[in-house]
């Protein structure tokens, strides 16, 4: 017997967008909290920590190896 959604189902693009909503909420909590810092390409903006498109996800952030 087979658990969970099957690939390629009719809920996959909903449990797609589910996840990715809760991974873009999850960065810009920690961004909010000072564990990810955003680049700001000008200074009167927000930090931009993260950039989502279609299925591909661009975290920002500094390195913070010396």
């Amino acid at each position: 017997m087979k658990k969970g959604a099957p690939l390629g189902g009719p809920l996959m693009p909903f449990l797609f967008i589910i996840m990715e909503e809760a991974l873009g909420r999850s960065v810009m909590e920690a961004t909010r909290c000072g564990r990810i810092d955003g680049i700001k390409p000008i200074k009167e903006l927000p930090p931009i920590s993260y950039q989502q498109f279609l299925d591909d996800t661009l975290i920002s952030t500094r390195s913070s190896i010396p």
